[in-house]
C-alpha cells in the first residue's frame, strides 16, 4: 500500500511540474513575442504561445497538486511504520526539494527556449519534472538525515530470534525415574 502511496506522490508532484513549467514557458513565449528583435522570432514566439496558451490542467485541480504529493508522501511513510514527526519531516522536506528541484529545471532552459518552434514547450517542462523528482528525493533524505542528527535515528524493533535447525533437544530425565 505505501509504494502506491508513493507513485501517486511521484505522480502529482511530476504532474504540477511540467504543468507549471508549461505556463511557465508559455509566458516567456509571450514575452518573447513582444520584444524580440528579429521578426521570425517574433512570429514563431507567437505561434508558440497561442498554440500552447491552451490550460493543461482545471485551475482548481492545479492548486491543489502541490498539496496533494506531500500529503502522500507523509501517508506513505506512516503505513510503512515511519513515526510521525519523522514522515512528516520527510514530507516537507520532499516537498521544498520538489519545488526547488523544478525551479532549478526551468531556470535550465533559459529565455530562448519557447522560440524554438515549440520544441522548448516539451524540452523544459520535462527538465522541470526531473528536477522536481531528483529535488523530492534529494530534499527527504536530507531532511530525514537532519531529523535523525537531532533526534536520534529511528530504533528497529527487535525480532524474536529463530529457532536454529537441528536435532531437536533431548528430554532431561527426571529424578527418580531411574535413568
Amino acid at each position: 500500500m505505501s509504494r502506491v502511496l508513493e507513485l501517486g506522490a511521484e505522480v502529482a508532484a511530476a504532474t504540477h511540474h511540467l504543468a507549471a513549467a508549461a505556463a511557465a514557458r508559455v509566458q516567456a513565449a509571450g514575452r518573447l513575442a513582444a520584444t524580440a528583435d528579429d521578426p521570425a522570432v517574433r512570429a514563431a514566439a507567437a505561434r508558440v504561445a497561442q498554440e500552447a496558451g491552451r490550460p493543461l490542467i482545471d485551475g482548481r485541480a492545479l492548486g491543489a497538486l502541490p498539496l496533494v504529493a506531500p500529503v502522500l508522501t507523509f501517508t506513505a511513510s506512516v503505513s510503512s511504520g515511519e513515526p510521525l514527526p519523522r514522515a512528516l519531516a520527510g514530507a516537507v522536506g520532499s516537498a521544498v526539494g520538489a519545488d526547488l528541484g523544478s525551479r532549478a529545471g526551468m531556470a535550465a532552459c533559459g529565455g530562448e527556449a519557447a522560440a524554438t518552434q515549440g520544441a522548448g514547450l516539451i524540452v523544459c517542462p520535462t527538465l522541470a519534472a526531473i528536477g522536481g523528482a531528483v529535488g523530492a528525493e534529494a530534499g527527504e533524505r536530507a531532511a530525514l538525515h537532519v531529523y535523525d542528527k537531532l533526534a536520534g535515528p529511528p530504533v528497529k524493533p527487535e525480532s524474536e530470534p529463530r529457532p536454529t535447525p537441528g536435532p531437536p533437544p533431548t528430554p532431561e530425565p527426571r529424578p527418580g525415574s531411574g535413568g
